[in-house]
């Protein structure tokens, strides 16, 4: 973990479940628009809570309207983030500010449109979040993770890369017990994800591609958020006017 980072994980407050709800969305990519339309669908309050899964930015047409709506929820509401791949490329770029390598690599990986500075450096609004972004959470029963853990290492709760990067793992339920990992990363369909649920997987995919909408006849297109209380899933179509850069393979 890089000196700048504030922590692998935090704790949780647990809440009353006779008042609020608790909800995982994951991979936002820049679609704000849909980001916002789902949260106005799951009409959150101020006795919920939302957990948010990372790759909040890049690919969709709004990095920055993402951001700043997150940050707007976090005034008012429980709203507690993860940090994706995305945000730790970005953040990378950063610390390498002024250096080719930075200057060649957010291009291609951000639509960074009022995210950085003519200097490729985040912006002082957004630097605290993007620095305060935990790797994982623990609840009381569920794993909280952008895109899963090694298991097969001594400590999978310290290797972050996974955390940010693995594709497929294995779960190892004599570490974890009966807690179920939900995470996002790699965009599965509708049906794959419904089907992890009702099975009793040891773990949950919530990516189900929102910001690939021209792929929604094959399962795809969506922005799911899991009620983690119930297991009810809330669909938001792609509502997004302003063309995705998502024709790049799926990271």
């Amino acid at each position: 973990m890089n000196a700048e980072d504030k922590s692998i994980t935090r704790s949780i407050p647990k809440i009353d479940p006779s008042k609020g709800t608790r909800y995982a969305i994951s991979d936002i990519h820049g679609c704000a628009q849909t980001f916002k339309a789902l949260i106005k669908k799951i009409n959150l309050s101020s006795d919920d809570q939302l957990f948010l899964l990372g790759d909040y930015i890049n690919k969709g047409p709004d990095s920055k309207g993402v951001l700043d709506y997150i940050i707007e929820l976090q005034k008012s509401y429980s709203v507690f983030c993860l940090r994706g791949n995305h945000e730790e490329l970005l953040m990378r770029a950063h610390r390498r500010a002024g250096g080719d390598k930075s200057i060649r690599l957010i291009p291609i990986l951000h639509r960074g449109r009022g995210l950085v500075d003519e200097n490729r450096r985040i912006l002082p609004q957004y630097l605290p979040f993007l620095e305060s972004l935990s790797y994982y959470f623990e609840l009381e029963d569920y794993y909280l993770v952008h895109a899963g853990f090694d298991f097969e290492a001594p400590d999978p709760f310290s290797e972050t890369e996974k955390m940010l990067w693995v594709r497929y793992f294995e779960v190892d339920t004599s570490i974890v017990g009966e807690k179920r990992i939900i995470h996002g990363h790699v965009p599965e369909y509708l049906q794959f994800i419904q089907e992890e649920i009702d099975y009793g997987c040891p773990s949950i995919c919530i990516d189900n591609g929102c910001v690939y909408k021209t792929r929604r006849k094959a399962g795809l297109g969506r922005l799911l958020a899991l009620n983690l209380d119930t297991l009810e899933i809330i669909l938001q179509e792609n509502i997004e006017t302003e063309r995705s850069s998502s024709r790049s393979h799926f990271l």
